[in-house]
């Protein structure tokens, strides 16, 4: 029997795991959606402090965006409800996220290498 394992708190959000599914619990009516699944199990994730979105990140990385329609997380389906990255060839194991500042996150690779990822557009890049 798998027990839910809390990832990151916020004021209106909670982020937990259950073996490799992450889900998102709303702490205002208890409602909980599916939005990310890891291979084996996400090493965490956190809250972006102004609450536009979760990341987390094991075998790769999911950002999910914190805004209606809350659409639940379909793999290998793209949604703009999320951005994946390093989850399919190549693949990249992530050991630690951080948000730098309100537009940028910083990536530590299993080998010690650093991944930025702007969000300066619309879109995620990462350089």
């Amino acid at each position: 029997m798998t027990s839910d394992r809390i990832l990151a708190e916020s004021r209106n959000y909670r982020v937990i795991s259950s073996f490799e599914t992450v889900s998102l619990v709303f702490c205002s009516n208890g409602r909980k959606i599916d939005i990310g699944d890891f291979y084996g199990e996400p090493q965490g994730a956190f809250i972006d402090k102004n609450e536009r979105f979760v990341a987390m990140y094991g075998c790769g990385l999911i950002l999910y965006f914190l805004h209606e329609p809350f659409d639940e997380y379909c793999y290998d389906f793209p949604s703009p409800q999320w951005f994946e990255a390093g989850r399919n060839e190549p693949i990249m194991w992530v050991d630690n996220a951080v948000q730098t500042d309100d537009d940028n996150l910083r990536l530590t690779l299993e080998n010690g290498d650093a991944v930025n990822i702007c969000f300066s557009d619309k879109l995620p890049k990462i350089f």
